[in-house]
């Protein structure tokens, strides 16, 4: 990452989009599936934009798709949803640090893409979902917002994309 910045051209952003999926009742999951969970979603995309913020500096912004599961859970889904929420929560609080310095730090927490990710559940088979759309548009939507000096939320209550401005 380090190399990218000082490169011709820079580093403009920085999007934690990986992740791992368990489906099940709270019951029902195994401790070492829960671990992983919080491992890849909360630990490695937190380990992962942090090193981003020690090298960026004014402007670029620094995202992390959360899920919607993180805002909507549902049954079935206690383990994956809380591993999607806490970095919602994390990326909160980085917001507030960094905001001074120009550094933009938005969630994105798009609704089902059709990315096949779903499909590979670490633990239990995933429901079925209706795909909202491939991940182009909230990536879209990302670009949109650090043109317009925005800090997005992307939520899928209506399947949408929504750029607000946080406050706080």
């Amino acid at each position: 990452m380090h190399d990218a910045t000082v490169a011709p051209g820079g580093l403009d952003a920085v999007v934690a989009a990986f992740g791992a999926v368990a489906v099940g009742r709270a019951s029902e999951v195994a401790d070492e599936r829960t671990e992983h969970l919080d491992a890849v979603n909360i630990l490695a995309s937190a380990a992962f934009l942090r090193a981003a913020l020690t090298i960026m500096g004014p402007g670029p912004v620094n995202a992390a798709f959360t899920g919607v599961l993180a805002e909507h859970p549902q049954a079935g889904t206690a383990d994956h949803s809380a591993s999607r929420a806490v970095p919602g929560v994390w990326l909160g609080a980085v917001r507030r640090e960094v905001r001074a310095r120009g550094v933009h730090v938005p969630e994105a927490g798009p609704g089902h893409l059709d990315t096949g990710f779903a499909d590979r559940p670490v633990a239990g088979a995933a429901p079925p979902t209706p795909a909202v759309g491939g991940p182009h548009r909230d990536v879209a939507a990302l670009a949109a917002a650090r043109e317009t000096d925005a800090e997005p939320l992307l939520t899928a209550l209506d399947s949408a994309p929504v750029v607000e401005r946080r406050a706080g």
